[in-house]
């Protein structure tokens, strides 16, 4: 004769399971909140990040462009020679791909001289193709 477990159990046996189990399952809960909150703040400050290395990319571009505008002018103005300024977009490019390698922690100092290596050949790519279609 089999006798389900919770036939046996007196009426504080079973309030204290109850409680026991609510104490749990609110606990849970919690983890599982906090853990969900620890993501989306993890994942708000690495956009914001992100976005402010952009940010700092465009700036340089910016200054860059204009410096190069105020060296053609002078140029110009000093010697009649007109000098060809490289497109905005390819100053853009390279300084928001230059932001995005600076901004990598697990680069190595190895890793990090490729990559701007490879930064600088495709600037130069950029430029070709830009001088081309300008023929």
């Amino acid at each position: 004769m089999s006798t389900n477990i919770v036939q046996r159990l007196n009426s504080a046996e079973i309030s204290f399971i109850a409680a026991f189990l609510g104490v749990v399952g609110i606990g849970m809960g919690a983890i599982i909140g906090a853990a969900a909150s620890l993501l989306v703040t993890w994942i708000t400050r690495r956009s914001e990040e992100q976005r402010h290395y952009r940010e700092m990319g465009l700036q340089i571009a910016l200054a860059k462009f204009k410096q190069h505008q105020e060296l053609a002018q002078n140029l110009a103005n000093r010697s009649g020679r007109v000098a060809e300024i490289p497109p905005f977009n390819q100053f853009l490019l390279h300084s928001i791909r230059l932001m995005e390698i600076v901004s990598d922690q697990r680069l190595n100092a190895d890793q990090i001289a490729s990559r701007l290596s490879t930064l600088d050949d495709l600037a130069e790519e950029v430029t070709k193709h830009m001088q081309q279609r300008t023929k």
